[in-house]
């Protein structure tokens, strides 16, 4: 080569080397896109919306939401795989996201080298445990008994297979020794209104949701599956105060994640702003009414360590609950 072609070569080099740190303080440059792995109006959509107006304050840049909603939050998931690593396409998925590995047989990404866990927003307080208002039981230990009487053939709703939501009442079944059916719906929304209509008999399903119905007296709750009464529902006993300490799934989360190969001090950028979205006292009380909790853990690192750690724990519930992995 020669000297002045050589000379070239290095200047572009350094100039490319001196623009990146500059290109990734500047970010973001454009509107970045949230993919949400659920269907609109569901409990995941509507936070997911509350962080991307914040980031979007934040930033002074448009944070635009995108529902791409399947095979429990997989189809959503896997498009953010996919996605180039710029920090311009995020993936936010519940806990879910930790649970799919325990419950199908094949996920067509490895949650654990394809994505970065960026920032947790929430943690949920526990779940409501719903039945039809005409429904003729009085208290949770009233429905067990029932349900196991000879001629009941009741069924449980959830918003797919596999989620939280599912995972939750198949334990709590399994403790109790339930038969219910499991149907599964596209979203918490249709899962809370199959148990309205009668066409279910039970759902676990997050106070957000349950809301309008649950004041329209279409549905009633019998339980609250968390640690401790939802403070909005203080008549509604824990499911531990009914009588079965061992039948509760704690835990559920809210998190943000980035294509594996996004730049370091990008996804800082991000972690700093769900951390900051989750004190604004709007996104604060928003959580709070729907039984969510801030998220507790802080720095990326952390976030990452509690996904790990959580993917472990779900393979040992999944395995209790007895379900049985499925193909996607």
């Amino acid at each position: 080569m020669k000297r002045a072609g050589f000379l070239q070569v290095i200047a572009a080099c350094a100039l490319t080397a001196a623009l990146g740190p500059a290109a990734a303080a500047d970010y973001p440059e454009r509107p970045i896109r949230i993919v949400v792995a659920f269907e609109a109006g569901g409990n995941t959509d509507l936070m997911a919306r509350l962080l991307a107006e914040d980031m979007s304050r934040q930033f002074g840049k448009a944070v635009i939401v995108e529902n791409r909603s399947g095979a429990n939050g997989i189809i959503g998931t896997e498009a953010v795989v996919k996605a180039k690593p710029d920090g311009y396409t995020l993936l936010f998925v519940s806990s879910s996201i930790a649970i799919n590995p325990s419950v199908y047989a094949k996920l067509p990404y490895d949650t654990q080298h394809d994505l970065i866990p960026t920032g947790e927003l929430a943690r949920g307080q526990g779940l409501l445990v719903l039945v039809p208002a005409t429904l003729p039981v009085t208290s949770l230990k009233d429905f067990v008994r029932q349900a196991k009487s000879a001629d009941a053939k009741w069924n449980y709703s959830s918003p797919g297979f596999g989620n939280y939501s599912h995972l939750a009442v198949a334990l709590f079944l399994n403790k109790t020794q339930g038969k219910l059916a499991h149907v599964p719906y596209k979203s918490s929304a249709q899962a809370v209104t199959a148990v309205a209509s009668g066409e279910v008999q039970l759902t676990m399903q997050p106070m957000s949701v349950s809301l309008p119905l649950l004041q329209a007296g279409k549905i009633k709750a019998i339980g609250f599956a968390g640690p401790k009464r939802f403070a909005d529902t203080p008549d509604v006993p824990t499911v531990a105060e009914a009588g079965f300490p061992d039948a509760t799934l704690e835990g559920s989360w809210l998190g943000l994640f980035a294509p594996a190969g996004t730049a370091p001090d990008v996804i800082d950028r991000l972690n700093t702003a769900v951390v900051r979205a989750r004190s604004n006292p709007k996104v604060l009380a928003a959580l709070q009414s729907a039984a969510w909790d801030p998220g507790k853990t802080g720095s990326k690192n952390e976030f990452g360590s509690f996904v790990r750690s959580e993917i472990n724990r779900y393979t040992e519930i999944a395995n209790e609950a007895g379900i049985t992995k499925m193909a996607q």
